[in-house]
């Protein structure tokens, strides 16, 4: 009875979409980009494993010195989702890009071929501000 019971209080809960989101973050460097799509090489991973349609947000390493002084830290630069690879690597596709930054009039390409990138999941969703 009991064991019936925690499947019933399962499923009305996956029913009504109450079980708590997928968590979890993986660092990876970027292998290569062909137009939205992304391939990245697993560097590490925690929480739950990410599954194909998951979205996440990914940010980019950032290190910076000016003068004497040195800045490092994470710029998010797109929200993303999963998709199916056959290859060894992670493949991603780009749902919206975000932090544009333009050097010298030129948009700065966060995706190059050997960047580092955090990934974490469940994307964060952001409401978009009326003015």
């Amino acid at each position: 009875m009991k064991k019936h019971l925690t499947l019933l209080l399962i499923a009305v809960a996956f029913a009504f979409g109450v079980l708590p989101a997928q968590t979890g973050n993986l660092e990876a460097t970027v292998v290569a980009r062909r137009g939205n799509l992304i391939e990245l090489k697993l560097e590490s991973q925690s929480g739950e494993a990410f599954q194909t349609g998951t979205t996440a947000d990914m940010y980019k390493h950032f290190e910076e010195k000016m003068g004497n002084m040195s800045m490092s830290g994470w710029l998010g630069v797109a929200n993303v989702e999963f998709v199916p690879t056959t290859k060894q690597n992670i493949q991603i596709k780009i749902l919206e890009e975000k932090g544009e930054i333009t050097v010298n009039g030129e948009k700065v390409d966060h995706f190059k071929p050997g960047k580092r990138m955090k990934l974490e999941w469940p994307a964060k969703i952001e409401e978009k501000s009326e003015e």
